[in-house]
């Protein structure tokens, strides 16, 4: 978009990363912590550098490597719709046994405690 290449679902694609980004870190991975300076935005925006989501800390390597992906400088390079679905389902889906799990321990517990 800033480079006059018009506006798609790989712009969306980007936005969304973006979003995540800021969910997972609390700031934004383009604007300087103090003022805006467009110029200095756009710039830092097409270099495409940011800070990246630790290792090791509360979010997993699946998360951060999406949102890297999602926020790929190339449009064509980024992960489509139907692939941010299927991973979105697939993370579920593993939530889900997760919690089932843990729930399953707990019962067994409080039987053998009783």
């Amino acid at each position: 978009v800033l480079q006059g290449d018009g506006y798609g679902f790989s712009a969306d694609v980007w936005s969304l990363g973006c979003i995540l980004y800021e969910l997972c870190m609390l700031k934004s991975p383009f604007k300087p912590e103090k003022g805006v300076n467009l110029y200095e935005l756009f710039r830092k925006i097409k270099s495409g550098v940011y800070q990246k989501i630790p290792e090791g800390g509360r979010y997993s390597n699946n998360l951060r490597h999406m949102i890297h992906s999602l926020m790929l400088l190339a449009p064509e390079k980024r992960l489509k719709v139907d692939e941010i679905l299927k991973i979105a389902l697939r993370n579920l889906e593993i939530a889900t046994n997760l919690k089932r799990e843990r729930e399953i321990q707990q019962r067994r517990q409080r039987q053998q405690q009783q």
